[in-house]
């Protein structure tokens, strides 16, 4: 008797249970970047309120007699909070926080150099203006990226340099602006450099996730492969030959009966192992498929439009629904990711255009690419979307071009029905 070697199938096993475990670590990944950009939003709207009020309350108390014309001074105001304000605002949203953070560092530049031209003593206490400069260093990072915020905030700590010494002299005075030149420079600095660290770091945990599951899925299907070319050599040698070989050798009745009997068993053991194969028996109703998928939607950081088409009856096999809820949900990350900000239309539709059946799609506006380009180390289509629905049976249409939007059509149906 030749059977499976225990070793090997605990191997294949783990191997197996590895690859799923590196597989969810891509996806949680995957979403990593969106929770950092919100949590940037988050600290930019608490430090722009926090210094937001330090900076009004200057104003309260200066007035606006140092600016010269009165004029001067509520423009400087204004182009200093009003932006500020939006930024605030536009918290619970970092799509549209960047945005407002883009108007601010325009406006808190001009109202920088209002200020340089026009107070006589810029860096007389207090001096409100300069309150904000770690606030805009921050939120230019988080619009423009390490490059720019760097000489965005070098050239804020030039102007406060240049402010103290043209007013008060390159020798008697210069030392303390150039303090307060040098103080801001490094601390808008550090502020971009964590900005730019969180991103880095998503990024790199991503990108670690995905390697190693591009370098352990073949190894994942090879095991696979081996254990179930193992198992069925087992019985085939163990079943269906050994009682051929009995039937060739039989030359009297006693060693037919022997044969008959072992014919008998291999039917029976393959039988079995046909019915071992076979899907499980426990559903999902095509219900909680929905109202997962709207809980997934839910938890992404963009508007998504869902909709459904007709009722949802019936109910899909355990393992069907679980590959279409994945495979739904890499396809939504990869439009969150890839297709463009919150102002891409997106949508996710469901019907069932039978009972027992259902058809998903997963639609956007944005960026678009080539499905025929997709390069083999990027496993969020191959695998995640179209090796996960068509290992159950189903069917993936992939339809996209740049700058002509994606769409994404998942569906599955009983045998015997329409995909």
């Amino acid at each position: 008797m030749v059977s499976l070697p225990e070793e090997s199938a605990q191997e294949a096993e783990r191997n197996t249970r590895l690859g799923r475990e590196l597989n969810s670590i891509a996806a949680v990944s995957s979403l990593g970047a969106v929770r950092v950009e919100r949590w940037i939003a988050i600290c930019i709207g608490a430090s722009g309120l926090l210094y937001g009020l330090l900076a009004l309350s200057g104003i309260l108390s200066d007035g606006m007699g140092r600016l010269g014309p009165q004029l001067i001074g509520y423009s400087v105001a204004s182009l200093e909070l009003v932006p500020l304000v939006l930024v605030v605002l536009a918290t619970p949203w970092p799509w549209l926080q960047r945005r407002a953070s883009i108007l601010f560092v325009v406006c808190y530049l001009l109202a920088v150099l209002l200020w340089v031209r026009f107070v006589p003593d810029p860096l007389v206490q207090p001096s409100w203006i300069w309150y904000l400069c770690t606030v805009a260093s921050a939120c230019v990072a988080q619009a423009f990226g390490r490059t720019i915020a760097l000489c965005y905030t070098a050239l804020i700590a030039v102007l406060v340099g240049i402010s103290g010494v043209v007013h008060e002299g390159f020798v008697i005075g210069a030392r303390e602006p150039m303090m307060d030149a040098i103080f801001s420079l490094t601390l808008g600095t550090l502020v971009v450099i964590l900005v730019d660290l969180f991103r880095s770091a998503v990024s790199q945990v991503d990108t670690t996730a995905r390697l190693a599951l591009e370098k352990y899925s073949g190894t994942v299907e090879r095991a696979a492969q081996e254990l179930e070319r193992a198992e069925v050599d087992a019985l085939v040698h163990d079943t269906v030959l050994a009682s051929l070989s009995a039937a060739v050798h039989a030359n009297t009745e006693q060693q037919q009966h022997i044969a008959r009997d072992m014919a008998d068993e291999a039917i029976v053991r393959l039988t079995t192992a046909v019915a071992l194969a076979a899907p499980s028996e426990e559903r999902m109703a095509l219900a909680v498929v929905q109202e997962r998928l709207t809980d997934t939607v839910a938890t992404l950081d963009v508007p998504i439009l869902v909709q459904r088409y007709g009722q949802m009856e019936g109910a899909l096999p355990a393992d069907v629904a679980h590959a279409l809820i994945q495979a739904a949900t890499q396809a939504l990350t990869n439009s969150v990711q890839h297709a463009g900000d919150a102002e891409v239309p997106r949508q996710l539709t469901m019907r069932a255009p039978a009972p027992g059946s259902l058809v998903l799609e997963i639609i956007d506006r944005g960026r678009g690419f080539r499905p025929d380009q997709i390069a083999p180390g990027r496993l969020g289509v191959r695998v995640s979307i179209r090796g996960r629905v068509e290992s159950v049976g189903g069917e993936v249409r992939i339809l996209s071009a740049p700058d002509r939007g994606t769409r994404v059509v998942l569906s599955w149906a009983p045998q015997g029905g329409t995909n």
